[in-house]
């Protein structure tokens, strides 16, 4: 969007930090108290919809409620009229350091770290939790670890108050977030609560010990089904050295019924606070089930995305063997898979992804691990152990077209004898066709590339044509290209032509001149001229000195004020040739006036001001002091300080 370069007459913008979903947020100076704030005004599309204005205003509203150090503070909301469009705005602290998101592009630190990180993010959620409010989107680039150390959990920007009554996550049929970090009853688009915040707690403090998030795929969708079907795999089995005590509390953290989960963030900040005292946490006997099957390939973990809801209805058949898809539009095929998965989990209830926990019955058997195999091959390898076995469809996967890419429930989870294990096949290696930008709005361009998967950098390039600025000018890699999900996509972007810096020249030297010769000369070196006359020592009509000084570079066309002496006051007889001079009281009254009076009776004056001394003073600013002070008496040609207020 193109901003405006100041909000509500007092926040001046300084520069883009970031832009979400709804909104840009934008580094600005309060003019009034004299600070650097983050202003977040909704996108200029979404202010014209009164739906995305009050879903914008209720984030106001909670994250103006909360106080805490763990929280980034709101100070003021509003609605300014930018380009014709009443626009809501929020100003909120600045917090100088990085969020997570930008420290794992480094890679995941020690277990300690990640800890410490979340144990932060804990204590926040445990406030806003305290006061009704569930943020729904924890993520790591709404996590920030502040210059000084201190976490702080920013950007409430679809919380909404627990007590609006059946207040769920479905609008327009869509579930809103960021799919890596969905609780399944987000993704089913049910009602979520404070245990929702958990899991997603659970999803960062995984991707922030193994630098990946607990469930990855190729689309948001298909994150989305992995939310709701698989069981994660344990943090230590992906990186070697993480202890079990860690591995349980992610696992607790992650369980697909929330009633198995920890009920509060003060619970599961207890367990994380005594894994760092070198205590055993409560979670610690909790057993951890085994690794997926395989690993999926990762998408981009910042992409946001609109998911439709996962619904439990039930399929009226078995899905048939799927052959090769094209790359593009598989969201049908996976909308199946979710439907056939979790009609079974509907039917058959928890049993069959959880086992029996009464301890009676026929003991349970383990889902063998089938990827890479043929279906025939993996049909009579169940079959061999007992299970029953359906075809969810196709996706694409790294394991060989037409072999099994992954089951549901994961290989090494125990259910009972005749379960049911679903079949996914591989469609082939995973691609992307980048589509043609060229010539859209940056906004759009952007839009359109993440909902790919595919990461966006933007270079913005100053240029002369008459296309609007924030058009996309160029693109690599170029329309049609076949790329990796999570790709980059480098976009050249339209930006206004910084203003030329304005060309100086010294000010030439007309002291002693008189006013009509020192006037021209000033009008022939390119510069504007003022007057500015006081009595003095010097004869009447000649010019004591400039304001700026002669010598002194200054922008051509800018104004320079002559300093022009009226002559002795009347009464008044000039001091004799070498004897001293008494300084006049020159406090109260503008620089250039000062200036001109104590030129006049011979003194070198030098300006300064007030706070900061090293900087001149302006021909309108007022004299604090001199130093020496009025009634002293110097030397002619001796030093004289004025010292101004700046402002």
């Amino acid at each position: 969007m193109s901003a405006p370069g100041s909000v509500a007459d007092r926040y001046e913008l300084l520069g883009v930090l970031g832009r979400g979903g709804m909104a840009e947020v934008h580094l600005a100076h309060d003019r009034r108290l004299a600070r650097q704030v983050a202003v977040k005004l909704l996108l200029r599309d979404l202010a014209r919809d009164t739906v995305f204005q009050a879903r914008f205003r209720r984030e106001a509203q909670s994250a103006a409620s909360l106080n805490h150090p763990a929280v980034v503070a709101v100070y003021d909301t509003g609605e300014d009229e930018i380009e014709g469009v009443p626009t809501p705005f929020i100003v909120m602290e600045y917090a100088e350091g990085s969020t997570l998101r930008e420290l794992l592009s480094d890679g995941p630190g020690p277990p300690e770290w990640g800890l410490e990180m979340c144990a932060g993010v804990l204590e926040a959620l445990d406030y806003a939790h305290a006061h009704g409010i569930v943020h729904r989107d924890i993520k790591p680039a709404n996590v920030m670890l502040t210059a000084s150390g201190r976490v702080k959990v920013m950007d409430f920007g679809i919380a909404r108050a627990m007590g609006d009554a059946g207040m769920t996550m479905t609008q327009t049929d869509s579930v809103i977030g960021t799919a890596h970090y969905l609780s399944p009853e987000q993704a089913r688009g049910e009602q979520v609560d404070t245990r929702s915040d958990l899991y997603s707690t659970g999803c960062l403090l995984h991707e922030l010990l193994t630098g990946r998030p607990p469930f990855t795929g190729d689309s948001p969708v298909a994150v989305a089904y992995r939310h709701v079907t698989e069981e994660p795999g344990p943090p230590g089995g992906l990186v070697p050295g993480i202890p079990p005590e860690v591995d349980a509390i992610v696992l607790k953290a992650l369980a697909k019924d929330r009633h198995h989960r920890y009920q509060s963030a003060a619970e599961m900040r207890a367990d994380i606070e005594a894994v760092l005292g070198g205590r055993s946490p409560a979670a610690a006997g909790r057993a951890a089930p085994e690794p997926p099957t395989a690993a999926l390939p990762a998408t981009p973990a910042s992409a946001t995305a609109t998911l439709p809801p996962v619904t439990g209805a039930a399929t009226h058949h078995r899905a048939g063997r799927r052959r090769p898809a094209p790359k593009r539009n598989r969201l049908p095929v996976v909308l199946g898979v979710l439907a056939l998965v979790l009609a079974v989990a509907v039917g058959a209830g928890l049993y069959l992804l959880n086992g029996d926990d009464s301890g009676g019955g026929t003991a349970d058997l383990t889902v063998p691990d089938l990827a890479g195999l043929s279906l025939e091959e993996a049909e009579e390898r169940a079959a061999a152990d007992d299970f029953e076995v359906a075809e969810g469809g196709s996706r694409p996967c790294e394991a060989a077209e037409d072999t099994v890419c992954v089951t549901s429930p994961a290989a090494g989870t125990e259910i009972g004898p005749g379960g049911l294990v679903t079949l996914i096949m591989s469609s082939g290696s995973a691609s992307v066709e980048v589509p043609d930008v060229v010539g859209d709005p940056v906004d759009r361009a952007r839009e359109e590339l993440e909902a790919l998967g595919l990461d966006v950098v933007e270079e913005h390039q100053p240029t002369d044509t008459d296309v609007p600025v924030g058009t996309v000018l160029a693109q690599d890699p170029g329309r049609h290209a076949e790329v990796e999900p999570g790709s980059t996509v480098t976009l050249t972007v339209r930006a206004e032509a910084p203003p030329e810096e304005p060309r100086t020249e010294p000010v030439p030297d007309v002291t002693g001149l008189p006013f009509d010769e020192a006037e021209a000369a000033l009008v022939a070196a390119g510069f504007r001229t003022g007057r500015q006359d006081a009595p003095g020592a010097a004869p009447a009509g000649e010019v004591t000195g400039t304001s700026p000084a002669g010598g002194t570079q200054h922008p051509v066309g800018g104004m320079v004020t002559l300093l022009v002496s009226t002559g002795p006051q009347e009464g008044e007889e000039p001091p004799a040739e070498g004897d001293p001079v008494q300084i006049p009281d020159v406090s109260g009254r503008p620089f250039a006036e000062a200036d001109a009076a104590l030129k006049a009776l011979g003194f070198d004056t030098m300006p300064s001001s007030y706070p900061d001394d090293t900087q001149g003073c302006l021909p309108e600013d007022a004299v604090r002091y001199t130093e020496p002070p009025a009634g002293e008496s110097v030397e002619p040609g001796g030093r004289v300080y004025l010292n101004c207020y700046r402002g």
